[in-house]
């Protein structure tokens, strides 16, 4: 017998100025680009907390690319 999976319900986001990920985002059914934080109830956009979190990939992403080339500086030879 096949099994049946249940769809995701919602998009499994979390707040890019808080970084709560208990926390729902509501959406402004008047202005669909409002989107609101319950739990620091910050406001922003959807185009606003992709730049933030791609913002912080990138700075991520350096630290990282730091941190190998500081190991292989750092292994012995």
């Amino acid at each position: 017998m096949a099994s049946v999976t249940k769809p995701a319900k919602g998009f499994d986001v979390f707040c890019p100025m808080c970084g709560d990920r208990d926390s729902s985002i509501t959406l402004d059914v008047n202005d669909v680009h409002k989107l609101t934080c319950i739990a620091c109830d910050a406001e922003f956009t959807a185009a606003a907390a992709v730049a933030r979190v791609a913002d912080q990939l990138a700075r991520w992403q350096a630290l990282a690319r730091w941190i190998d080339a500081a190991a292989e500086f750092a292994a012995p030879k």
